[in-house]
């Protein structure tokens, strides 16, 4: 069961904002790309919400840790992937980015399996990795 708290909410309502962008940029809905950008710049700010909430009420969840990153990805995802769908972005630009945002997701898992946490700073950028467990060394 997922543990219900605010951070862990915000990050399920992101991943359900991200067919409302997609059929708000993809479907002939008036202002469809004024609403896409709204919904879009209201993701992201849940995002930086959620992660501060987390940590400052010490409610950081293993869901949280998984779905978060999760959430992140389809929402850039599916927005490259419409832009692309439009001929508004180039299809390279959205391969580069994608390509990008799943590198990053999969040093992070595979850091992971060996007791490494590669945590995001608040300007998105890696940290050094830190030791989750003590070294057997």
């Amino acid at each position: 069961m997922v543990p219900l708290n605010v951070p862990n909410v915000l990050t399920l309502l992101r991943i359900l904002l991200v067919p409302v962008i997609v059929v708000a940029l993809l479907d002939s809905t008036p202002n469809g790309d004024l609403i896409a950008a709204f919904v879009f710049a209201f993701a992201s700010v849940t995002d930086f919400v959620d992660g501060r909430l987390a940590r400052s009420r010490d409610s950081v969840t293993t869901f949280g840790k998984l779905m978060d990153p999760i959430a992140d990805k389809l929402l850039i995802i599916a927005a490259l992937v419409s832009l692309v769908s439009l001929d508004r972005l180039a299809a390279w630009v959205a391969m580069v980015i994608i390509a990008r945002e799943l590198a990053v997701t999969m040093s992070r898992m595979a850091a992971t399996g060996y007791g490494l946490i590669i945590s995001a700073n608040r300007w998105g950028r890696s940290r050094p990795p830190s030791r989750s467990r003590p070294s057997s060394c």
